[in-house]
């Protein structure tokens, strides 16, 4: 189930932005859009060691560097079932549609 709806709520939270499900490749989901002739990525890993948790990374930067919020004290965003990993999908994609955005039309 991971695979498909990481995908499929990622491409419907970010497909209006430009962003297409790239690849799936060592435990990372990539998705990209090309802005001006520059690639753009937004990268969800998954937990290498189980299927527990996800860290974001949006132009090489984690949560705690994009969002700078104290509220994150970890990279890691934790789910126990599959309510919680729709959770958690949602709120990373809320993350790089508030913060993620700028920063990647920034640099």
């Amino acid at each position: 189930m991971s695979r498909n709806i990481v995908v499929k709520i990622m491409e419907e939270r970010l497909g209006e932005y430009g962003f297409r499900y790239e690849k799936f490749e060592s435990c990372r989901w990539t998705f990209s859009r090309e802005v001006e002739g520059i690639k753009q990525n937004v990268v969800i890993q998954k937990d290498i060691w189980g299927d527990s948790a996800y860290i974001l990374e949006v132009h090489g930067l984690r949560v705690r560097e994009l969002v700078k919020d104290k509220k994150y004290t970890s990279d890691f965003f934790e789910f126990k079932n599959d309510d919680e990993r729709v959770a958690v999908l949602n709120e990373i994609a809320d993350i790089v549609i508030q913060y993620g955005i700028d920063e990647l039309q920034s640099t």
